[in-house]
């Protein structure tokens, strides 16, 4: 029995370009940045349809966590500079991880620089 399955975890290296089919089918093309060892790392292209491409566009961003579980085509094609094959995941899952963008923390404000000390009771 012969199997194509791939899962890769990574972060998505830029915000991912979202298309609409002649049929009206939704697609996403999105890169994962896998890391291989603390100095290098892989970066995948994938792509994603209908709902999963839907979601996507919902929810990632630049910097995005991912978990993406499918399968690996090998497109093949001719230009002139002779004949080429561009790997690609073609996406059945997509897990977020890490969960959304954090809001900034509010800084309270710098009281240093003020002189004056305001009575809480002013009208004793």
């Amino acid at each position: 029995m012969n199997t194509n399955v791939i899962v890769i975890s990574g972060n998505l290296t830029a915000e991912p370009d979202i298309r609409q089919t002649q049929d009206g089918t939704l697609t996403a093309h999105f890169t994962v940045a896998v890391n291989r060892s603390s100095e290098k790392a892989d970066f995948l292209p994938c792509v994603a349809f209908g709902k999963t491409a839907e979601n996507i566009r919902s929810y990632l961003t630049k910097g995005s966590g991912v978990i993406v579980k499918g399968s690996l085509h090998a497109n093949r094609f001719s230009d002139a500079g002779g004949s080429r094959t561009f790997y690609e995941i073609s996406a059945q899952s997509v897990e977020f991880i890490g969960g959304r963008k954090k809001e900034p923390e509010p800084v309270a404000p710098d009281l240093s620089d003020f002189d004056e000390v305001l009575d809480p009771f002013p009208f004793r």
